[in-house]
């Protein structure tokens, strides 16, 4: 599911701009691959490691484009 929420934040009418926005698009989808790979093998650790890395990827963009974030 995060991964395509990447894939339909890169889409018009969501995309804002061409240079920023994809980029932490594409790092949402990143991060999401790592995570779906992570819990298929039933890596805990792996799991919970890229946790922190959606959560970061998630924060940037908000505190960017999300006014009063």
């Amino acid at each position: 599911m995060l991964t395509e929420a990447g894939n339909l934040l890169m889409m018009s009418p969501r995309a804002k701009d061409g240079d920023q926005w994809m980029k932490m698009s594409q790092a949402l989808i990143d991060t999401a691959e790592i995570a779906l790979r992570a819990a298929e093998a039933k890596n805990i650790d792996g799991l919970y490691d890229v946790g922190g890395r959606i959560d970061e990827a998630c924060e940037n963009c908000h505190k960017k484009y999300w006014p009063n974030y």
